[in-house]
């Protein structure tokens, strides 16, 4: 029980994690729980996430998190996992706020070994509306395949994060409800 970080998959479903050079902070206030066995391991998580706008200082977003993982081992240097995301959030606007309802489904497996790693990353997203009656749908994938030998390695890495496709207008609304939220944190180059 506390203030903790949390990690499933690469990020894509959730990624609760600080950087202080950029005020970011989504770690969750609440409740983590874990089991650990050679061949799989289940992770539960209840509580809030505060996520303060590092370019609208005065805005802050405040979510009710449950979540739940389970990744398993069945051979060496494989691993598989699912994971599945409720919040309940408000988004301040301009004038008042907005309620939604979001679910966030995943799926994970990696495999290893002393030459290479593939991974892959899917999560689908599913944001009700409250204030606006209406539900929005997006999704994310992420996967890399790396090569080393010796000194040196090749990562090729395929990036597709469509949780709220909009067109280059309507991208700059912040306040947007369906977005991908704060805690979705995929891998990117730069923050």
């Amino acid at each position: 029980a506390g203030n903790f970080n949390q990690l499933y998959g690469r990020g894509l479903g959730l990624n609760l994690f600080e950087n202080r050079g950029l005020a970011f902070d989504t770690w969750m206030d609440g409740v983590l729980a874990e089991y650990k066995q050679k061949y799989f391991s289940v992770k539960v998580s209840g509580g809030t996430v505060e996520a303060c706008d590092s370019v609208f200082i005065a805005k802050t977003e405040r979510y009710a998190l449950r979540t739940a993982s389970a990744e398993f081992y069945p051979l060496r240097g494989v691993k598989a996992g699912v994971a599945y995301i409720y919040a309940e959030g408000r988004i301040p606007q301009a004038v008042g706020e907005k309620r939604l309802k979001t679910e966030i489904p995943g799926l994970f497996a990696e495999y290893s070994n002393d030459q290479m790693a593939v991974y892959i990353d899917y999560s689908l997203k599913r944001s009700n509306l409250l204030d606006d009656n209406t539900t929005a749908w997006g999704n994310g994938i992420f996967a890399s395949f790396s090569y080393y030998k010796d000194a040196w390695s090749v990562t090729l890495d395929y990036k597709n994060y469509r949780f709220d496709p909009r067109d280059p207008f309507e991208r700059d609304d912040f306040g947007r409800a369906s977005k991908a939220l704060p805690f979705q944190n995929g891998p990117i180059v730069h923050k």
